[in-house]
């Protein structure tokens, strides 16, 4: 059997391009299956999915490394498909853990609607897995999918320490007079002003 060079890169080539195509289902399937693990996207149909999986991409973590340090500027919702993450509030030279993300829960969400920095150092507390949209992208979802602000209104409801943080990230920028006492109902607000401007 003879086979010419160009044969054997033509059939180099085909392979590899398969193998590219069937990665990338295997990566949309398991995306997909992580996703789907999510509470607020356990009903979405196929489509769906398929297109939130579009809006944002996946990223890794090792245990012990640093998304985000406090006082750094992230524009970016997460959802926590493995792993976890925890939030670090540093004050006076101690390090204290308020609050721990793990797999199907998000943040992220308070920076974007604030446009603040971050009020805690975010960490891996274990090798983690990410999916991460944009601001844009985030937008977007609010529109797509309205109840998805009422849904982070209640999370967020449930984060105290978290939300005692942006607080005082709000008070040091001069903005906290505006929400002193009632920040949780003021952030429903800023959800539905994001969710109006999405729509134009």
């Amino acid at each position: 059997l003879n086979t010419t060079p160009v044969d054997l890169a033509s059939s180099a080539s085909e392979l590899l391009e398969e193998k590219r195509k069937q990665s990338h289902v295997v990566y949309k399937d398991t995306l997909r299956h992580w996703l789907s693990q999510v509470s607020y996207f356990q009903n979405f149909n196929e489509l769906q999915i398929r297109r939130l999986i579009e809006m944002g991409f996946r990223q890794h973590l090792e245990s012990d490394e640093i998304l985000v340090r406090q006082g750094e500027k992230a524009q970016e919702f997460c959802i926590v498909l493995s792993g976890a993450i925890a939030a670090l509030l540093e004050s006076n030279h101690q390090t204290k853990q308020i609050f721990t993300f793990e797999a199907g829960q998000y943040f992220g969400e308070l920076p974007l609607m604030l446009d603040v920095p971050y009020p805690t150092t975010m960490k891996a507390i274990a090798n983690t897995v990410l999916f991460v949209v944009n601001q844009k992208g985030f937008e977007q979802l609010l529109h797509d999918y309205p109840a998805l602000a009422e849904d982070i209104s209640q999370e967020l409801a449930q984060r105290r320490e978290v939300l005692d943080a942006y607080q005082k990230e709000l008070q040091a920028m001069g903005m906290g007079t505006a929400v002193d006492g009632n920040l949780a109902a003021w952030l429903r607000q800023r959800l539905k002003q994001l969710f109006t401007a999405s729509n134009h």
